[in-house]
């Protein structure tokens, strides 16, 4: 029992040493701001100006759409005026009110067309957006691993707090 209890104490010392060694290391604190250099990144920056591209195409294919919109909406003026002229004969007056109508029809579908156009063009980009940056994100995290692995850090902090990155507040620590 003599010798069980000796190797436990000394199991235990050597625990007990090895436990110091380790919590006496200085640890190695590293900082990065996540925010700051996802907007430096090469790749992100190429990603919003091709973005901002496609948002120049969709701006025109908008004004082509509103200047079909302002032409119908001037022809049905235009209607709405003739069938309220008392110049017109009864039918001619008939025939401008029905167009009138079948314009004003047309005008509402351009604009149901329009709003379902530029929510589909919103939602579009913005998973665009989102899977994107995810990955560059990956790709930042993994740059931060292996020069924090480099310099040895056992603790990596975003200073830049709760970024749209998605990565917490500390990103590594040992």
């Amino acid at each position: 029992m003599y010798k069980r209890q000796k190797s436990l104490l000394a199991f235990f010392g050597i625990l007990a040493i090895s436990s110091t060694a380790v919590f006496s290391a200085e640890p190695v604190i590293v900082t990065v701001n996540v925010a700051r250099i996802t907007e430096a990144y090469y790749k992100v920056q190429d990603f919003y100006a091709e973005l901002q591209g496609s948002e120049e195409q969709v701006k025109g294919k908008v004004e082509e759409m509103q200047k079909q919109g302002e032409a119908l909406v001037l022809d049905y003026q235009e209607l709405a005026e003739q069938a309220q002229s008392d110049i017109l004969t009864e039918e001619a007056r008939k025939e401008a009110q029905d167009a009138a109508m079948e314009i004003g029809q047309q005008i509402q579908e351009k604009e149901g067309q329009m709003r379902q156009f530029l929510q589909q063009v919103q939602q579009t980009i913005q998973t665009r957006e989102q899977n994107q940056m995810s990955i560059f994100i990956k790709e930042i995290k993994d740059i931060i691993d292996v020069v924090t692995e480099e310099k040895g850090a056992t603790l990596v902090l975003d200073v830049s707090g709760a970024s749209r990155s998605g990565l917490p507040i500390v990103i590594s620590s040992d």
